[in-house]
């Protein structure tokens, strides 16, 4: 057998936190082949890992990455002020190439930490597509759609015809429907049916205040998720934005294709309290995001599961729950909603790798890989990470992203703050 590359003397860490110690693996053709002894196996690159850690990859299960050029432009405010007063006016003003540029700094910071693939909610969509397809980071690309926009209808058929001319091996489409208070029923039927014929998934926040479950109890006489499961929304594939506010309830509307991506980052940053969603969390398909940086200030998706863990031991008063394998198996979770072979170790998936050193001061001694990973690593510890087999991190260093990015980021800056806010054409529920 013909390898591409054989990685030897590592320890690997399956999708469910299992370590099997001393191992060696192959990857051929982008993919894996796992291997039970390397006697009469020959590769084009044979690396010698010395005992370090090798993981499948972490997945972003949502991200506004563009809005990376925004991180740090409001903080210490409340929710309603962060989006009426300053992030949507600013936004109102964006250039297409402020998206660009934050969506490259995003994809850096996310191959950085480890993460391979991500789901994507923004406008400028096809800079976004572009800014990913030079850096190969996988992703699945849902455009924004407000409901004040007069072009809704067009946005929506647009991107059923991105999908299919722009979708690649690694970068898929969904309908990206802002959420059920910005966006009109008639409208949200139209996504369900477009949804249905072309197959797409729907990506939308839901449930992300009390306020907002309270505001559709008066609106509907029923909570979010119950208003959307009646317009037929949960009989297909769909990615629930944080849903931090889901309610006993809910759980049994949103079937088995719903998935949700706890942000709790972004909720301890505005004050969003806690709602139901650590109690319900063994009875949904959970996983984590980001949300943006402009709200969570980083994209490291071991941070955020880091947070879900210690809020929900606080929370609580139970030191024996969110334990370590059940958050590795959640982070591991969200390779499920993408549908892409990958999230393990075994014959035929595509090797999107993590290889981690952990002998690095912060996470020495290594008792326990699971505990050195999720409680104390940082980038740092990622050594190489690679998509399909191709490294995309080598030792460290980044090899996809532009060298100039940062002079881009400092030019978008100064323009966006010259520009200024404007108007924003919705307002926070």
């Amino acid at each position: 057998m013909k390898l591409d590359r054989l990685l030897t003397h590592c320890h690997l860490i399956d999708e469910k936190g299992v370590v099997s110690y001393d191992q060696s693996l192959g990857i051929k053709d982008g993919k894996i082949v796992r291997l039970l002894q390397t006697e009469g196996v020959d590769a084009v690159e044979e690396l010698d890992l010395q005992g370090a850690y090798v993981s499948p990859s972490f997945v972003n299960l949502h991200a506004h990455g563009a809005m990376n050029i925004f991180k740090g432009i409001a903080e210490d405010v409340s929710i309603h002020r962060w989006f009426d007063e300053i992030l949507w006016p600013y936004e109102s003003k964006m250039e297409a190439s402020d998206a660009k540029t934050g969506s490259l700094l995003a994809m850096a910071e996310m191959l950085d930490h480890g993460i391979t693939c991500y789901a994507e909610h923004y406008f400028f969509e096809e800079e976004i597509v572009e800014a990913a397809k030079e850096t190969g980071i996988r992703m699945e690309m849902a455009p924004t759609l407000f409901g004040s926009d007069p072009n809704f209808d067009s946005r929506l058929k647009a991107t059923t015809r991105l999908a299919e001319t722009h979708a690649t091996d690694r970068i898929r489409f969904a309908y990206g429907p802002h959420s059920p208070y910005t966006v009109s029923k008639p409208q949200l039927e139209s996504v369900v049916e477009e949804a249905k014929e072309s197959g797409l998934s729907i990506h939308l926040h839901v449930s992300e205040t009390k306020e907002q479950v309270e505001q559709s109890q008066l609106a509907h006489g029923c909570t979010p998720f119950a208003y959307l499961a009646d317009l037929g929304f949960f009989s297909q594939r769909v990615l629930v934005g944080h849903g931090l506010w889901v309610e006993e309830e809910d759980v049994d509307l949103v079937g088995e294709q719903t998935y949700f991506a706890a942000c709790p980052k972004t909720y301890g940053k505005l004050a969003m309290g806690t709602g139901a969603l650590w109690a319900l969390s063994n009875r949904l398909n959970l996983s984590f995001g980001t949300d943006g940086a402009a709200s969570s200030a980083t994209l490291d998706v071991v941070e955020q599961a880091r947070i879900f863990a210690l809020f929900g031991k606080q929370g609580a008063s139970d030191a024996e729950q969110f334990s370590l394998p059940w958050l590795w198996e959640r982070l591991m979770k969200g390779h499920e909603y993408f549908g892409f072979p990958t999230g393990r170790l075994v014959d035929g998936y595509e090797a999107d790798l993590i290889v981690w050193n952990l002998d690095l001061s912060n996470t020495l001694p290594v008792y326990n890989p699971l505990a050195a990973i999720l409680y104390s690593s940082d980038a740092r510890n990622i050594r190489h990470v690679l998509i399909q087999g191709e490294f995309v991190k080598e030792d460290g260093v980044l090899l996809t992203i532009p060298k100039d990015l940062s002079k881009s980021v400092k030019d978008s800056v100064e323009g966006i703050l010259k520009r200024g806010t404007g108007n924003a054409k919705v307002h926070f529920a």
